[in-house]
């Protein structure tokens, strides 16, 4: 692990990946684009990955320095949109609970998606949130479908249809575009693997999208030869896998394989909030 202390970390930003299969985080250099550390610690789906993320923020040093910025990617099902037309900042809860239903222990947090002029409410645990807030100065909450929504409106390999996909173990998230408009997002739970290549389909036959000329882009932590993958391929013709967004450096020997496992997270930095 490369060496900090309270100066030069005024010179990096530290994103950390929040989600119910893993916890993730690197350490960027603001100045060169270098990244200097990366971690990913997987945690059981039988854990409590709120207890399990605080455990690793409080007992480890590297979460300790006062960075330039810090960004913390929520990776978790409880979102909704609102057009920014019809977005009141004073009615944030109540127009979250008109489509997810929000715990007693959590805060709602709002982005701004400028480029399909959409806000995107998200909860995130009050416990995890203070921890944040009490320790850095300059800290952003950034969801998923926020990255993914950006990533699409950035994604140089245009097509008439267009599907994004968003993997974690228990769930992922999808968004679709038409002629580069947004016409459809959702997440869907998994309950067994067969669900993904289920609901994957599905989305196809909903938006009638063409099963050989509809690009799909994935990223998350699902195998490139998984057995849902294989039978989706069978039906859908053009699916990539998502890379890390920008040519950082990495030093120390750090190797990101695959990459579209940890895409997402890199995509945070530069993310257009």
């Amino acid at each position: 692990m490369f060496q900090l202390d309270d100066i030069t970390a005024q010179e990096h930003i530290l994103s950390i990946r929040f989600a119910p299969d893993g916890f993730s985080f690197f350490v960027l250099c603001a100045t060169d684009d270098t990244v200097k550390a990366f971690k990913h610690t997987p945690i059981d789906i039988h854990q409590d990955a709120v207890v399990t993320a605080l455990t690793t923020l409080r007992s480890e040093e590297i979460f300790s320095y006062p960075y330039k910025e810090v960004r913390v990617l929520i990776d978790f099902p409880s979102v909704t949109t609102i057009p920014s037309s019809l977005y009141d900042e004073d009615k944030q809860e109540e127009l979250f609970a008109l489509n997810v239903d929000a715990g007693i222990n959590d805060f709602i947090i709002a982005n701004h998606s400028s480029a399909f002029d959409l806000e995107i409410l998200f909860s995130i645990p009050k416990e995890l949130y203070r921890f944040f807030d009490n320790n850095f100065n300059k800290i952003a909450f950034v969801h998923k479908l926020t990255t993914m929504l950006d990533q699409a409106n950035a994604y140089p390999n245009k097509a008439q249809e267009q599907l994004f996909i968003s993997y974690s173990e228990l769930h992922f998230s999808a968004i679709a575009l038409r002629n580069n408009s947004l016409i459809y997002h959702n997440c869907f739970n998994l309950v067994v693997p067969e669900d993904f290549t289920y609901y994957f389909l599905l989305i196809f036959q909903e938006l009638k999208f063409d099963q050989y000329q509809a690009r799909v882009l994935i990223d998350g932590t699902i195998d490139k030869n998984s057995k849902e993958l294989t039978t989706a391929k069978e039906y859908i013709n053009q699916i990539d896998f998502a890379k890390i967004p920008r040519p950082y450096t990495f030093s120390d020997n750090i190797v990101i394989s695959p990459e579209h496992y940890h895409s997402n997270l890199f995509s945070l930095p530069h993310c257009a909030l």
